[in-house]
């Protein structure tokens, strides 16, 4: 973990009654050790370029979503971190998809084709066994008195192109569209929000009277289990969503420029979720 978050991490094992775990903070000395020596590896990204996997290692690779977004070489926007990515994918001795349009894309813009020798496996993604249990949305709603209260969590895409300006402006967009919402929200509605860091910490909370940032006191798709919308936009958030059976809404104020910047597998237009463009 990183040095912010190491508290909460203990925090959930303590209260899931996980007692043999050791929490290490990333970079560290003692990281480094692990990574270098743990028979069993685990991750749904990549490790850092220093990463090389050593003899008797076992490495499963779970990705993270089933894709929207172009990845790989059909990315403009991250082409530049594919060789370490494309490394770890070949390190890997398994590789988790969910369904086959995550891994034959995901082969195909990684070209893995010719280069990994993974087992692949076909799976659930163990995160969204969290949409299945109703005993954690009753817990949920209790901890936070949700009562009666509708409860819509909004998770929007980090817009990444690597600029502090565009950054700014991704912010003020952002803050804009969450006072236009809370002015239209009743005493009776919550909105919980859950932006990139960047964005997150710019955002003043306290100016809002029914919009509140997501607390970390669960992890995030335990928190959603409580929800009874979700409003995203290009996020694989969205397919993970849909296993709740609750509604699920696209907010892309900004589709013609995103898709022309980043690209993607699907038509938007044709997924079954509305699409909005603007809160009123």
């Amino acid at each position: 973990v990183n040095g912010q978050n190491a508290k909460n991490v203990k925090t959930h094992f303590y209260n899931k009654g996980y007692k043999n775990v050791t929490v290490v903070t990333i970079m560290s000395k003692h990281y480094y050790k692990l990574l270098a020596s743990c028979k069993y590896l685990f991750t749904d990204t990549a490790f850092l370029s220093y990463f090389i996997k050593k003899e008797g290692q076992i490495y499963l690779n779970t990705w993270h979503g089933t894709p929207l977004k172009y990845l790989g070489k059909k990315s403009k926007s991250d082409s530049y971190a594919i060789g370490n990515v494309m490394k770890n994918f070949c390190f890997a001795d398994y590789l988790l998809y969910p369904n086959k349009f995550t891994m034959e894309h995901i082969v195909e813009d990684y070209m893995l084709q010719n280069l990994s020798k993974a087992k692949i496996i076909f799976a659930g993604y163990p995160r969204n066994t969290a949409f299945l249990n109703t005993h954690t949305r009753d817990t949920v709603r209790k901890y936070y008195e949700m009562g009666n209260k509708q409860i819509l969590a909004y998770l929007p895409t980090w817009r990444n192109n690597g600029s502090r300006y565009n950054s700014r402006i991704h912010y003020i967009y952002t803050a804009y569209y969450l006072l236009e919402l809370d002015n239209l929200l009743t005493d009776k509605q919550i909105v919980y929000v859950n932006l990139h860091p960047i964005a997150g910490d710019m955002i003043d909370y306290k100016m809002f009277r029914h919009i509140r940032k997501m607390p970390d006191d669960f992890e995030t798709y335990e928190f959603l289990t409580a929800t009874d919308c979700l409003i995203t936009d290009y996020s694989s958030v969205m397919f993970d969503y849909e296993l709740s059976n609750r509604k699920i809404i696209l907010f892309t104020y900004d589709k013609e420029q995103y898709i022309t910047d980043r690209g993607m597998y699907l038509d938007i237009d044709e997924l079954p979720f509305p699409i909005v463009y603007n809160v009123c």
